[in-house]
């Protein structure tokens, strides 16, 4: 006798099958509770920062004034160092936008100075002092809302 295993249930091929298909078909998938969800959406500060329109180019000016080098990443992207001082232009053609701007040493936490004009979403990167490290995702949503966490 040969045995599978499904979802932590040991099913034996002789006779077992009809059996296994009744019981997947009674099969409930719950919601998750609601107290949870909300838990989750509180605990992330978001900073909504201003509007674009999300059907025409998105340009993001990045700079870093912090002291030491920072990441820039993006989803569906590649990483790309800045170094003190440098700055970055990039262009993303619509909506939606996930930008992640980091710091290498994990002591460290950054604040981002973002400004909205038009279409252009300009953020300045400082150091702060805290006792959480950090980092910033600077995030455009399909109705166009930028906004920070």
């Amino acid at each position: 006798m040969q045995l599978f295993f499904h979802f932590g249930v040991a099913v034996s091929t002789i006779g077992s099958i009809l059996w296994l298909s009744a019981f997947l078909a009674n099969a409930q998938i719950n919601q998750l509770p609601s107290v949870l969800g909300s838990a989750i959406s509180v605990s992330l500060a978001v900073n909504t920062v201003g509007q674009i329109n999300p059907a025409t180019p998105i340009e993001l000016f990045v700079m870093n004034s912090h002291d030491e080098p920072i990441g820039v990443g993006f989803s569906g992207g590649a990483n790309v160092t800045l170094d003190p001082g440098e700055e970055v232009s990039l262009t993303f053609p619509v909506a939606p936008v996930n930008l992640f701007l980091y710091p290498f040493d994990p002591e460290v936490s950054i604040q981002g100075l973002t400004t909205v004009e038009g279409n252009t979403i300009s953020v300045e990167v400082i150091k702060i002092d805290d006792v959480a490290p950090g980092d910033i995702s600077v995030n455009v949503d399909l109705e166009g809302a930028v906004y920070l966490f």
